[in-house]
């Protein structure tokens, strides 16, 4: 395409396909007369099946002279006027990147829908890929892709190498509200067609004409609530500007509201007649219902206390965003046609609980600026300190006889001062991801020596800032017998010293001796810990890893071993019990209810973020070596972990290993991939530097913005 447009704008534009779907991107041009479109082919159609290679020819076609260059795929379908708006917008915003589709079920849907709601014309994109099915870039950016995927593309799906180009470039990326692009229901060529329909957040004409300027158009959020497989999340903006996803229940904490509250209220309202009840009541499950309906709540919460609206969505524009809702985060278990006989019901639920979210956020009041919701001041302050990070001794270095008994026996006869330096990275890891929880909840949060971006209700302090005015600590203790024994023993005597009422202990049951009862503090023991926050190099994380990469996993077996694998989210809430509570008598397990093997951990992370072949390879290590994994012989079982819950674990396995991969795929560092382990031989082969960085989204999001 080669069109002027008032002199300053001139955009080309390209359509992406494969041969075998030539005819439908014939198709597309033709609607799109009588601007000029170009058409892309694969370069490589017989090699393994990945848009990458398609995008970087699509991208690479800018003509001379062009200011900006648009690339769609073969199966978008377009609003009327689409290219009047995209000249307009492209004005408005010359030196963004601009995606005219989200994916209903994706965290940029969900940005879209709160700026539709709102009476915004553009959402800001959050922490995830790149909707690249329709994408505009100025010309100049739109060149430099190629170079940089075939750099750092790997196996990267082409939007997630997108997102990464674009953001280590300072290019902002903007999402058009409504969309001005669908997806077109037809088979997909790489490998998607399980992840159900792919339809946009809310797809509408916009009136000829209409301000696409970003002043006063572009909605300001730090806050947005998503439904996704059946669960309800909350993308949250950190203080160095980038996105952390975390689960309903702890946003909804993290305000004060009452998360059984809310789902009282859903039963009261459940139990009342309305349009498409029963078939929702027969065909969703209550999970699904109450994650739906929290979502919209917290939609609600988020517009009230952004705009000060205090009265439902109105219109057609508002009435379509709501709708889908309920079906994006249901797409993956349903297919076009029951999402349509459920829809009469989904968005009944919707539309009543962003009422009473819109009324519980006129009661919070008027967001910060700069910031969300206010959040409730706490009352008790809990210290949280990884390995390393302990307290300073209040009088003395902690030598073994200031240590207690039942600490010191893990110990061996050598000098204990010689472990002060130890570092568990991992355990660092798990003790900044159990403060931020934590903080979510109804604490005041100190974490001693972590690192990372500012997070609400967390301050960081130096090791050995003192324990005055806190009402607990918690130790997070490295798997070296002799350093859990020093901080033990150190931590309890600091916490004497001050006051401090509670002391808990988290050690991993990883290859080592019980650390055995501790007078005065409760001794929590976890098996494989996984989710948001966490790389540790586990044999499930190299199984989500290569399941997220579309490569078979290969894993060395460990006969005998077995795992118990505990979702982040589940273990703080144990710990936050710990806390409020009296010391228990001995140690308490928390962990899954399941031992898993090395087969059976490849195989739920093929099943629950990407379908691909499992082979599980000989053994590593001696016979009787300890590798990583508990020894399920000596370890409690599930009953510890409902004693401690009061309750089973809230995240199931599969769901937990896909809040994970999204993690991992859009928020997690890029870091070198070092298994951790406590014995000889790796937890897996071992991955390559291409695969260090965030995982592609292409399969953390069941679907890679609806490509093709």
């Amino acid at each position: 395409m080669d069109t002027v447009h008032s002199g300053r704008v001139r955009v080309s534009g390209a359509v992406m396909t494969h041969p075998r779907r030539a005819d439908l991107a014939r198709e597309l041009i033709g609607r799109c007369r009588p601007e000029e479109l170009d058409l892309v082919l694969d370069p490589e159609p017989d090699g393994p099946p990945t848009g990458l290679r398609t995008a970087v020819a699509a991208w690479s076609s800018v003509p001379a002279g062009s200011t900006h260059h648009l690339v769609l795929q073969d199966d978008a379908v377009l609003t009327p006027g689409f290219f009047d708006h995209v000249r307009a917008a492209a004005e408005a915003a010359p030196d963004a990147a601009l995606s005219f589709y989200t994916h209903w079920q994706s965290r940029n849907a969900a940005a879209v829908r709160l700026a539709v709601l709102s009476g915004h014309r553009w959402a800001p994109a959050t922490g995830e890929y790149t909707p690249t099915v329709v994408l505009l870039l100025p010309a100049p950016v739109a060149a430099g892709f190629g170079a940089y995927a075939r750099e750092h593309g790997a196996t990267w799906a082409d939007d997630v190498v997108m997102s990464r180009y674009l953001r280590e470039h300072g290019v902002p990326t903007y999402l058009s509200a409504p969309n001005l692009a669908d997806h077109a229901d037809v088979p997909s060529m790489h490998a998607n067609g399980g992840h159900g329909p792919r339809r946009a957040a809310c797809f509408a004409p916009v009136a000829p004409g209409a301000s696409w300027e970003l002043d006063g158009g572009l909605a300001q959020l730090d806050a947005i609530p998503f439904f996704k497989h059946g669960r309800a999340q909350v993308a949250t903006r950190l203080g160095d500007g980038g996105w952390a996803g975390i689960e309903a229940h702890r946003y909804l904490s993290r305000l004060g509201l009452d998360a059984q509250d809310t789902a009282k209220r859903l039963d009261d309202l459940l139990a009342e007649p309305a349009p498409g009840r029963d078939v929702v009541l027969a065909e969703v499950d209550r999970p699904a219902l109450l994650a739906h309906w929290q979502t919209a709540l917290l939609m609600g919460v988020v517009t009230a206390t952004r705009t000060g609206a205090a009265a439902g969505p109105d219109g057609a524009l508002a009435e379509s965003a709501l709708a889908t809702l309920g079906a994006g985060g249901l797409c993956t278990r349903f297919g076009d046609d029951d999402l349509v006989r459920l829809r009469p019901g989904l968005l009944d639920l919707a539309r009543s609980g962003y009422a009473e979210g819109l009324a519980a956020g006129a009661r919070l009041g008027p967001a910060p600026p700069g910031g969300g919701p206010a959040r409730p001041a706490r009352a008790r302050r809990v210290v949280v300190s990884g390995p390393g990070a302990q307290p300073t001794a209040p009088t003395a270095p902690a030598a073994p006889a200031a240590v207690p008994a039942a600490v010191a026996g893990v110990a061996h006869a050598a000098d204990v001062h010689g472990a002060q330096d130890v570092r568990d990275a991992d355990g660092s890891e798990l003790a900044a991801a159990l403060a931020r929880a934590l903080a979510d909840g109804e604490w005041d949060v100190t974490l001693w020596g972590g690192q990372g971006p500012e997070y609400p209700g967390v301050r960081h302090a130096e090791p050995g800032a003192g324990l005055s005015g806190a009402a607990a600590v918690l130790q997070v203790l490295a798997d070296d017998p002799v350093h859990r024994a020093t901080a033990a023993g150190v931590t309890l005597a600091a916490a004497e010293e001050a006051g401090v009422g509670t002391v808990v202990l988290l050690v991993d049951a990883a290859g080592a001796a019980p650390l055995g009862p501790v007078p005065g503090a409760t001794v929590l023991r976890h098996d494989l810990v996984y989710g948001p926050g966490i790389q540790s190099g586990s044999v499930l994380e190299q199984a989500v890893r290569g399941s997220l990469l579309a490569r078979p996993i290969r894993i060395p077996d460990q006969p005998g071993r077995r795992w118990r694998p505990v979702f982040v989210d589940d273990l703080a809430e144990a710990v936050d019990r710990a806390l409020r509570l009296p010391p228990a008598e001995g140690q308490v397990d928390v962990r899954g209810v399941r031992p898993m093997s090395v087969a059976d951990l490849a195989e739920a992370a093929s099943a629950a973020v990407r379908p691909v072949p499992v082979e599980v390879t000989g053994a590593v290590g001696a016979p009787g070596a300890e590798t990583n994994g508990s020894d399920d012989r000596r370890a409690g079982g599930p009953e510890d972990v409902v004693a401690v819950l009061g309750r089973r674990p809230r995240t199931e396995l599969a769901d937990g290993l896909r809040a994970w991969s999204q993690w991992l795929a859009y928020e997690a560092e890029p870091r070198p991939r070092t298994a951790r382990r406590s014995g000889p031989g790796p937890l897996a082969e071992p991955a390559s530097a291409a695969e260090s960085g965030p995982a592609t989204a292409a399969h953390a999001d069941d679907a890679t913005g609806g490509g093709r």
